[in-house]
């Protein structure tokens, strides 16, 4: 019999892909367009001869059962990759966080700490600080279920010899947070859908939130009162209503309010626009 959260997971997974759906034909275009694109674009290498097709695609890694739904990723001060799994394919599985080392070995580390409250947890975006503990998006909310509905929480695991020693909880009380980021002490939150904040548009609201590292227990309401949230974006195409993603930090001490954004990967910036730059403190 399925559950209360199985039963909000695949309502839910029907419902993005019906939106998604379109989307994904148009990135499949827009795909074939910039590799038709980029055949004919030259560089040195090019010049000389030399093949500069993009490398072919190669499966990394084959994951184990107990990680049916693999999300958030980063490196470890060892270097191993790790991976967070909330397991919403498959709730019979804990949710947990996967190591691969540098050799391509596949382990479980170890089950993320449940929220007392609903019986499971949800980590999505990781990653590490300085001193080895690791920072948890537990997106409590994506869930679907009642009970977990402003329930997210951002945790911090602080380990000795590699074994879990104490979690942190560094906010409660959130909608939809999902990606994270590390800088200068700081630590930026992404809230994929803050919906107590309305727009005259009627279009979806999300967020940044940017919390101090050694933080604990800030409570977040999810509307424009809450002192950590430093921007509110919103998603301009009706078609498919889902906001900030991945956090990645400010660029030169400032940031942006309002207006789209874009994670350009290289720069590690959140480019926005229709927006008026402010200061950090």
């Amino acid at each position: 019999m399925r559950t209360e959260l199985t039963d909000s997971y695949y309502k839910h997974k029907y419902l993005y892909y019906l939106t998604m759906k379109k989307y994904y034909l148009l990135s499949l275009i827009s795909a074939s367009l910039i590799g038709a694109t980029c055949i004919q674009c030259t560089s040195p290498k090019q010049k000389s001869g030399e093949n500069t097709l993009p490398q072919k695609s190669e499966l990394f890694a084959t994951l184990p059962d107990c990680c049916p739904t693999p999300d958030g990723m980063a490196i470890a001060p060892n270097g191993d990759l790790i991976l967070a799994c909330p397991n919403f394919a498959d709730i019979t599985q804990p949710a947990c966080l996967m190591r691969i080392t540098k050799n391509g070995e596949i382990t479980k580390w170890m089950d993320v700490p449940v929220l007392e409250e609903t019986g499971w947890a949800s980590p999505m975006g990781i990653a590490f600080n300085e001193e080895g503990d690791l920072f948890i998006c537990d997106n409590q909310g994506w869930s679907g279920a009642e009970k977990a509905q402003n329930k997210g929480r951002v945790l911090r695991l602080k380990f000795e010899n590699d074994q879990l020693k104490e979690t942190i909880t560094v906010a409660s009380g959130m909608e939809h947070p999902n990606g994270l980021r590390i800088r200068n002490g700081k630590l930026y939150v992404t809230q994929s859908s803050l919906s107590q904040i309305k727009d005259p548009s009627g279009l979806l609201v999300s967020g940044v939130y940017c919390f101090d590292m050694n933080d604990r227990d800030v409570a977040v309401t999810n509307t424009l009162e809450d002192k950590n949230l430093i921007t509110t974006v919103i998603t301009k195409n009706p078609e498919v209503q889902y906001g900030l993603l991945l956090a990645t930090a400010p660029v030169s001490g400032r940031h942006f309010r309002g207006g789209c954004s874009v994670h350009h990967p290289n720069a590690g910036k959140i480019l926005c626009y229709y927006a008026r730059k402010e200061r950090f403190s």
